[in-house]
Formats: C-alpha cells, structure tokens, sequence
C-alpha cells in the first residue's frame, strides 16, 4: 500500500515467570515429558521456548539479498465457537486458506511444502492437518510434504510465526527441506497422515518448487498464513570473482572474540564475489557501538574457497577518541609500473582515472604508448606514475577515505599540484612529459634511478624553466604540505624524501603512501586501507571492487550466523525456587553463595555477611508477593527497623530465611532457623513525591571509586562486584554517585556505604536500627543520571544533621550504627633469624631458644608434619613440653601432639594431654623426654618401643652423669 518503504518484523518470546508455564500446564496444551511430537502418534503437547526472530520486509529494487518473495498473506479469526476459545476451527482455517489462493496467480497444488503451524496438542493437529488436505490435495498425484520447527525448538508462542518463515528461509536457501524429529508414527486421527496425502518431512528432503506456504496460529483464534517464493537469481561458477583482485574485508564489532571470530570463518569458504559485497555494504559506513576494528585480505584458490593472505590485529577505538589527520605522500613507482598499472586498472575508478588521463594525454599529443620507448624511459616512467597516482587517489576518495593533507617527492610532486588544483589534468601531463623529456636527454643509464643526477644540474634546471615558461600556475592551499617548485628538479634529490618523512614524523597525522612498496603494491595499498579502518576512519570498499549487482543470488552465504555477541554484562535473574505460599504469613528464602554468588561481595572484617538490605529486600519480595507485583513496581515504606544478629555464608552452606508478615499491622520478623535477625515494619507507599536533592556546601576532597574502598577496606569493609558501585564521594559523605548494576539490595547497601564513609573514624560499624526507608521503585527510575553512552547512575545525598540520605526516589532516616570489635589476625607474626649453635655450646642459652633448635634439629632429620612429644613428668623439675608447643605452633604446616605423662595430678597445661598411662603404651613417639632414666635399663627398652623410626630421646640428666658410659653399655 506504499505506506512505508521498509518494515523490521519481530517476535519475541521469554520464559520468565513460572505461572504462565503453570497455566498452560492447567489447561493440558504441555508435555509432561517435555517433547513436542507434531503429527506423532505419542504427541501430548507441546513445550514451551524462547525465540527473539527478526525479518526484513523491503521492496524488491532496494534489497541486496533476497531470502524469499512475499506473494500473499492473510489473517482472519475464529470467532465464537462452541468448544471454546481455545479449540481451533479448521472450517475457518480452509476458509483463510480458499481467499488467499484466489487471490494469487498459483494453484494450491503448485505448492511443494507448508510448513504447518502443528504443536503436537491433542486438538490442534487433526483440526489443521484437514483445513491442509481439503486446500491442497485434491488433484495431487504426489504426497504434500509438511512439518513443523517446534518440533527441532519447541513453541515460541508469539515467535512462532517468524521461526517458521526463518526455518522456510533456511531451506530455500539450500534447496534442503530440515527433518521434523520426534516422529516416529502418524497419529490415528489424522486420516491425510495415514492415507500418504500428506508427508511428514522426518530426514534431510529436497525441496521440490519455488512455493512454500506458512502456517501460523494464535491463541484464542486467530489464523495467518502466507506464500512465499524462493529468490530465483542463481549463482554463476559458485561466485568466483572475474578479476585477479584479492578482497578486503574490514569488519566492526563489540569485542574482539567478535571480530575474529568473523574474519577467522572466512577461511576455507567459498571464495564468493557476492558474499564479500555484502560485507563491503555492511561496513559502508560506521555503526555506533561497533567499537571494536579488524581486516583481513583474502585470495581465491583454484578449488573456489578462500585463502587467508593476511590478517591484522583487532584494536578497540576508545571512547571519546578523536581521529587523526590523514596525510598522503606520493613518490614515484618503484619496480615493474607497468604490472602495478595492471594490477590496479581491475579496479573500476582507478580504470576511470587511467582513461581520463589517457585521453587528455591524446588532446596533448603525446603518445603514452610509445613502442620505441624502453620500460625504463623516463617519459613513459613518469608519465605512468603520475596517472598511477591519480587513479589509486580517485580509489581513495571512493572509499570516503577524508585526505587532510597531501605531500610529495620526485614525480609525487607533480601529482599534488594537480590533486591541489595548481595544475589542470592537461597542465600536469605537459609537466610530466617535459620532465621525464628533458631528464632522458640527459639519463643515459638504463635504469628509472635518475634522482641525484638531475637534482643539482643547472643547465637542466634552465631547460625545464625554458620549456615550461608559457604555463600558468595557481596559487597552492594549505593541503599541500611543502609545496615545491615544478620548473626545477629539486624534487628527485633523495633529501627531500628524508626531510619530508622525517617532519611529517614528528607529527600525529596518519602518513599514507598507497604506493610506495618495493614488491607487492596492491598488497601494500589493501593494507594502507585496513589500517585506515583499524584507527577509526570509516572505509566504504563497495565503489572500489567491481560492481556486484544486487541482489545477490541465492545460495550466498548467510552473514548472521557469523556475528557474536557481547556477553560481558551480568544480569540479575529471578530465582523463583523460592518457596512462597501467598495465602499465609510465612515465605522462606534459601541462600547460597553458589545460587546468589553476588553476595560473595558483601565481605566485611574477612566474612561474607548476608546484607543488612538484603534483609529488607526478601521481605519487600515477600510482601509485594501476596498482592501479586513484582518489587519493581511496588513502592514501599519500612519502618521501625531494628537488625539484631548477623548472618554468616560460608563455602556451599545452604541458609534458609524465614520471612512472617503480619497483614493487619505490617510488622515483619526475618528469622535463621529459631534466631531472629530483623524485625519491623512494612507497608505500601502511596502519593509519595520525592524531596528535591540538595547537594549541601562542603569543602571535602572528592575521592574517586577507588580512594573511597580503600579508606573502607581500611575499616574493615572489603567490598566487591555489586557491591562496589560507588563512582565518586565527598570525604564527609555529603555526596556520591552510585552505578545502577539492576540490583537493589546492592543500591540501597551503597547508599548505607556513604554514610559509614561520613563517620570520622576508622572504626568497624555496622547498622543496627533504621527510623524508616521510603522506596519508589518506579519514580526512582527516572533519576537515572546517565546521559549519552554513560552507565546508569543515581546522586545521593547525606544530610548528617537530620541524619537523612537521599536517592532519587529512596528516602532513608535516622540510621543507628554501632561499632564492633575487629576480628584479631589468625597468628601472632614470628620474626626468625638463621643462627648456627655447636652442639657443645660455651655458653648458656634461654630454654626457648634451647627448645626452638632442638625442635629445627629433629625436623631437619626428620621430615614430618605431625610432631608427637612425650615428657616423663619428673618429681623434681618442672614439665618443659609447654616450651616444645610454643616453638612448634611458630612453624608452618607442622601440628603437634603433646602428651605429659603423671601419676601425680599436676595443673593443667593449654594444649597438653596429661595421661597416667605406662611409657610401653605409648607409640610413634617422635620425641620422648625425661630425668636421670638413662641408667635404668627397663626404661631404655621401653623407651625404644615407643619411639618411631628415627626417634629421639631428650635427656636431663645431672651434670656429674657420663654420656659416654650410656653408650657403651647399650652398644649405641
């Protein structure tokens, strides 16, 4: 109807709330097993899915590919029925079905395949599968072939229809009708599936003709159907290239996996002219947010698929960057410039610029042609360079590439006078021919390396000047950088090359020479383009490869299975495993850090706390439950809030809350198993207009995200993820910015942060009553504070004398903090220094230092985790093991297990194990030690009992007692 020139169609389906899943199940359209059967014998419904599909609607003159023609299209609706709203009418579908195809120059028997709109309900099938046969089959010599994409994805519900349309694309595009599965018998009542009028398409079948029709329908009655035609442009030599041209491809995305992933699944495809265009007219200019850049170059190979020739690093534009300038340089051709020129005339405007300067060098009278000249004569040299660099000039200003300055050397000079408008094209050409003229009178050597010999020849200075007299130039523009004058030969003299590169270094701009490669210039001219695009510069490469006519034919490759997304952002997600019963007082919550592992932020003095706003928000979810809204659309005002106990997670340990709500008074309890934690007060907030924010005077330094979690984590508080949203504040708190990450228990804990951040001290507080807390989910939205591509944002507000923080349209009064001792570290810091003692020593040591060297002797022998000392308790002497507890609990890794055996009741010792058992019940001592047993030879075979391997025996023994004596009598 000309309504419009094109239409983006989508549909979209979620599963995001259980209910409706619910419902569905209660009316008995789902599987109970999960599988959706169209047409099968075991069909018991259908299982729900999600789909977000989209589809294109353009005319046929301005598409560059076409999936599939639009023949027709109908709806129309079932109206009353005595089944009931649900129970589908294949009267009115054939009715719908008869007006379409009278409305069409086709016959419904021309039709190859329909995908059918079949669910697998018991109702739906049968009513559908008739309206099909009696439409048509009659007159059909061959089965209709049918099926449906629910039964590969499930029912999308609203994005159904276009699912169907995407899967009749997909199979007009390889010409491959896809296989229903979970088909393995026609359902009985079904007559068209068990007399063979209808097929169900259950393996990979081709597709006969160009008509595919669409069945799709509604709940509640309403039918659409539509025709569909293939593209009928077939693809020539599979899309091959004419041309010898390798093909850029510069591509944008999100992120670099995105990019790369892209430019990576070239290789190896088909080498198709037609493909890359679509590439060249998606990157034709720039897409916003596609910030991340890449190229790559590819050739073709003899078996038609893609070679990868080369491929740059991917590089992420920054934000607010700015472009630089662009500079080009011309020299003069290096090499075989008669290759280069045919290399390059494959590409259209560069063919165009060669011809213009072809036929203004025939209007001169020169002959650029010359058969008498040598390849390497300078005319015919810089005649071609000049051309040469006017044609990949006119190839840049195709791609949009913006040239901000131009500089030269040797005959690149040439050309910037006339790219500057000093010279005519005409102008120009005689420049060029009576330089290379004049230089080849002189040049005797067979070579084009004539720079240094002609730079400081006077008497060819004077010639040139002679032979150029009659020509008038214009004045230069500021676009040519460090022009030159044409009537001398200045510009071959190699130091003007090296002055040139060395001032335009000095610069930012981007230094472009698109020819100026001693080997592959064509290459070096794609790479120069690349590169371009890699820095920012938008590079449209449709006018520069030969023109592909849209659209292209079918069986092009598709371009959007090859796009990835970028996932980096975390979404919260309802967990609705949560029990809830909404008709009494009482709902439990069931915390993990595996489930809601964005609590694990929430760590204060080294433990993972549950948070006190979390608190609050299971009990805003439990009672905006009961009247049936979702927290984001309910305002609420607590009140009365008194947090009396913490809760600690720990690892994979499961926590269950209990939220009771009274619905007469409000008040509400939040209890870990019988420990109440939270108690207060609840109610719905009504014609709540939130104070304006006023920002109070204040003179206090502001401190950056990261300055203000440092100054908490000094107090204690180690904050992260959600948890660690605040942008900016003032030192005193009297102002913040806070990112919204769509987390609410997170938001209102920062906004607490601010006030902690306000108290001067560095002590560990933690609040323990709130006066009230206002919250309007809905108003507080539209206080986001982000403008432009800026994260979303809320001001908040510390007002220390009315004790009051605001947030946009949150509202929190009279916080009571109270401060709580700070855990002490897990060990006491041992200082130790490597000192070397004799084993005779000449003077007296400390016992501790006596027992920490014993102690490093023994492990230095045996190597061991598990220190077991055994002491005999003496009658005279005091117990030392206390001493070996002490020197062994300063070691790492290392446990000891002290045991003091007495029969006389000594006082208890920390960490010691006092036994009266005899000294031959003891085992794998690793230490024993007593007094003045040594001689008594009883004790020695006990003692050797219980030693482990390598043990050792401490002796205290008086000093008048022989050592030696003990080792000869026991052999030792």
């Amino acid at each position: 109807q000309g309504q419009c020139d094109a239409a983006i169609v989508a549909g979209t389906n979620l599963t995001l709330h259980p209910y409706i899943t619910l419902q569905f199940a209660l009316l008995g359209v789902l599987a109970a097993d999960g599988y959706c059967r169209p047409f099968d014998k075991n069909a018991s419904g259908y299982s729900r899915s999600e789909a977000n599909a989209v589809i294109l609607l353009q005319k046929a003159k301005d598409a560059k590919r076409i999936y599939a023609h639009v023949v027709n299209t109908k709806t129309n609706c079932d109206g009353y029925k005595l089944e009931g709203i649900t129970f589908p009418s294949n009267k009115i579908q054939k009715q719908l079905l008869d007006e379409l195809y009278s409305e069409v120059p086709y016959d419904p028997k021309d039709i190859s395949y329909v995908e059918a709109h079949s669910t697998g309900t018991v109702v739906g099938d049968p009513e559908e599968c008739d309206a099909i046969e009696k439409v048509f089959c009659p007159d059909r010599t061959e089965p209709l072939l049918v099926g449906s994409v629910k039964s590969n994805i499930g029912h999308s519900e609203a994005a159904a229809g276009i699912c169907s349309v995407t899967k009749c694309v997909i199979a007009m595009q390889n010409r491959i009708i896809p296989p229903n599965i979970n088909y393995t018998e026609p359902r009985t009542d079904v007559p068209s599936l068990l007399n063979g009028k209808l097929k169900v398409v259950d393996q990979c079948t081709p597709l006969g003709g160009p008509l595919v029709a669409v069945n799709s329908f509604g709940f509640g009655g309403a039918n659409a159907h539509a025709l569909l035609h293939n593209c009928t442009k077939q693809k020539i030599d599979g899309g091959y290239p004419k041309d010898d041209l390798p093909r850029l491809v510069v591509w944008s995305g999100r992120t670099i996996e995105a990019v790369d992933h892209f430019l990576d699944s070239m290789k190896g495809k088909s080498y198709d002219a037609e493909f890359y265009a679509l590439t060249h007219n998606i990157q034709r200019s720039e897409i916003p947010k596609m910030t991340t850049k890449g190229y790559a170059i590819f050739g073709g190979r003899q078996d038609g698929t893609a070679e990868l020739l080369y491929k740059a690093a991917s590089n992420k534009i920054p934000k607010k960057y700015k472009l630089p300038p662009v500079t080009l340089v011309f020299g003069q051709l290096e090499g075989n410039w008669k290759a280069t020129v045919q290399a390059f005339n494959q590409f259209p405007e560069f063919a165009n610029g060669m011809a213009e300067c072809l036929q203004a060098i025939k209007d001169c009278g020169f002959d650029a042609f010359d058969q008498t000249m040598q390849a390497n004569d300078p005319i015919q040299h810089i005649l071609w360079t000049f051309m040469a660099q006017v044609g990949v000039y006119r190839l840049l200003t195709a791609s949009g590439v913006t040239i901000d300055q131009y500089a030269g050397y040797a005959v690149g000079q040439i050309t910037c006078a006339y790219l500057d408008g000093v010279l005519s094209l005409h102008d120009a050409l005689r420049v060029a021919y009576a330089h290379g003229y004049i230089i080849r009178a002189h040049h005797t050597e067979k070579s084009a390396n004539y720079g240094s010999g002609v730079s400081s020849n006077k008497q060819l200075t004077v010639k040139l000047a002679t032979a150029l007299k009659p020509l008038r130039l214009q004045a230069a523009t500021p676009k040519w950088f460090n022009p030159c004058q044409l009537k001398t030969f200045e510009m071959y003299d190699p130091k003007v090359m090296t002055t040139l590169f060395h001032t335009l270094g000095a610069n930012e701009a981007i230094v472009l020479q698109p020819l100026n490669a001693s080997k592959d210039v064509l290459m070096h001219f794609l790479k120069s383009l690349g590169e371009m695009f890699l820095k920012g510069h938008p590079v449209n490469l449709l006018p520069v490869y030969p023109a592909i006519q849209f659209p292209v034919s079918q069986g092009t490759a598709m371009i959007s299975s090859l796009l990835e997304w970028d996932h980096s952002a975390d979404w919260h997600v309802t967990n609705f495993r949560t029990t809830r019963m909404v008709d009494q007082s009482t709902s439990e919550y069931t915390i993990s850090l595996s489930e809601q592992d964005y609590i694990s932020g929430h760590c204060i003095d080294g433990r993972i706390l549950i948070p006190a706003t979390g608190y609050l928000f299971y009990v805003w979810d439990s009672f905006s439950g009961r009247m049936g809204i979702i927290p984001e659309e309910m305002p609420v005002e607590f009140s009365d809030i008194e947090f009396l106990r913490a809760t600690t997670l720990v690892g994979d340990q499961q926590v269950t809350l209990t939220v009771d709500l009274n619905e007469v008074t409000g008040s509400f309890e939040v209890s870990e198993g019988t420990a109440l934690v939270v108690k207060g007060r609840i109610q719905a907030l009504t014609n709540y207009t939130p104070p304006e924010t006023k920002h109070r005077q204040s003179d206090a330094v502001m401190m950056p995200s990261k300055d203000f979690y440092k100054e908490l984590r000094l107090r204690g508080y180690h904050y992260g993820g959600y948890f660690k949203s605040v942008m900016e504040s003032r030192a005193d708190g009297s102002y913040a910015k806070i990112e919204w990450k769509y987390n609410w228990t997170a938001l209102l804990d920062c906004i607490l942060q601010v006030a902690i951040i306000a108290v001067d001290s560095r002590s560990l507080v933690i609040p323990t009553r709130i006066e009230s807390i206002k919250i309007d989910p809905i108003q507080h939205k539209l206080t986001d504070q982000a403008t432009g591509n800026e994260v979303p944002s809320y001001n908040v507000c510390f007002d220390p004398d009315l004790n009051l923080l605001q947030c946009g349209a949150i509202e929190i009064r009279g916080l009571n903090a109270s401060t709580i001792a700070r855990r002490l570290p897990p060990g006491v810091p041992v200082l130790e220094s490597y000192k070397f003692h004799p084993y005779y020593p000449h003077h007296t040591m400390a016992p501790s230092s006596a027992v920490s060297t014993i102690v490093q002797t023994i492990l230095e022998n045996q190597a061991t985790i598990f220190f077991t000392v055994t002491e005999i308790h003496s009658k005279t002497r005091d117990p030392i093991i206390s001493l070996f507890g002490d020197a062994i609990g300063d070691l790492p890794l290392v446990k000891a297990h002290l045991t003091l055996l007495s029969t006389a009741k000594p006082e208890p010792i920390p960490n010691v194990t006092i036994s009266e058992d005899k000294l031959m019940k003891q085992r794998n001592v690793l230490l024993l030690i007593c007094e003045n047993l040594f001689a008594d030879d009883e004790f020695i075979s006990d003692a050797i009992n219980c030693l482990s391997d390598q043990g050792f025996i401490l002796l205290r023994e008086s000093p008048e007692y022989r050592l030696q004596d003990g080792h000869r009598r026991l052999q030792l």
